[in-house]
């Protein structure tokens, strides 16, 4: 079996006889059932079984909800076997197509009670919500795996939770020099495990110690552009600190690996400018903060539009 890459990508290409084969893959090295009665197997980390059962002339599948997060509109994947068959591409997905919310339904299969039954969900989180951990099926660990992919029947490990921050904080406590002054930085960039660079999207930003006054083309807000053309250079009073709110976004600060800040246009003559102790923090609600990782008295590099500094993060537990 090949590395996936970017399953959830991969998962939206498919389209149903790619997902039947993929399933089915995934089926052929688990044994389902094995006595002389056909079962309903559903093993989801988004649904449950809430009364599924087999008879004569159709498959009742009958689920629950594991978490709020899965929407009405998910797709449900019905898979069926007959229970003497060991072939893989005798996984068969039963019609009509529909979504949790057509549930509990009736699915017709002639004898169904000679069948094994797989029921699953083909929901993916969101990009900046979901991302979480490595999936192994079956000991098989997919790597890049960074969505989720639901199947049922299957051994689903996921080695670390979902930890989401909501608020990114960035501390400056002291810059090159003495007292207060310019401080100027062109953008923040957090580093995922896959070596992503998370997106940061259309923050909000705040701040506290820095001047109102100056350039607006060099505000709080520039640091989260992605860009080293552009900074923020502001007069400060220290220490100052500048927020970004993610809004309905979340960054999963489980699988945040490092992050790095880059120097400015003109750090290489304006090099006082320059920040040396400074730290990085997460928060959910905004009050309670977890440090991320934090530096003093560092020496950025006398060099313009250049990582300024770069340094590891490891978050296990909650924020």
């Amino acid at each position: 079996m090949t590395a996936f890459g970017d399953i959830r990508a991969l998962w939206r290409r498919l389209g149903p006889a790619g997902r039947l084969a993929l399933v089915a893959a995934v089926a052929a090295a688990t044994i389902y059932g094995g006595g002389k009665a056909g079962s309903v197997y559903v093993d989801d980390p988004y649904i449950e079984d809430a009364g599924s059962y087999l008879t004569n002339d159709f498959v009742h599948v009958a689920i629950a909800k594991r978490t709020p997060l899965l929407p009405d509109d998910a797709e449900i994947l019905v898979y069926a076997r007959e229970l003497a068959s060991t072939n893989a591409a005798d996984w068969v997905r039963l019609t009509p197509h529909l979504t949790y919310a057509d549930h509990p339904h009736n699915y017709a299969l002639q004898n169904a009670t000679n069948h094994n039954v797989l029921v699953a969900a083909s929901y993916i989180p969101a990009p900046t919500v979901h991302t979480n951990g490595v999936w192994s099926i079956n000991g098989f660990v997919i790597p890049g795996s960074a969505g989720k992919m639901a199947f049922a029947g299957t051994r689903v490990r996921i080695p670390r939770a979902e930890n989401p921050a909501r608020y990114v904080r960035f501390d400056i406590a002291k810059k090159i020099g003495s007292g207060n002054g310019l401080v100027q930085v062109s953008k923040i960039e957090v580093v995922m495990e896959d070596d992503s660079v998370f997106e940061w999207g259309d923050v909000s930003v705040s701040a506290t110690g820095l001047a109102a006054s100056g350039s607006s083309a060099e505000l709080p807000e520039k640091l989260f552009d992605g860009s080293v053309d552009t900074k923020m250079c502001r007069s400060v009073t220290m220490p100052c600190s500048i927020v970004a709110d993610l809004g309905s976004a979340r960054l999963d600060a489980s699988r945040v690996a490092k992050w790095r800040w880059y120097t400015a246009n003109d750090s290489a003559s304006n090099y006082s400018r320059n920040p040396v102790s400074f730290s990085l923090s997460f928060s959910l609600d905004g009050e309670t903060w977890t440090v991320a990782d934090s530096a003093e008295d560092h020496e950025p590099p006398k060099k313009n539009r250049v990582v300024g500094y770069e340094g590891n993060i490891e978050i296990e537990g909650p924020l």
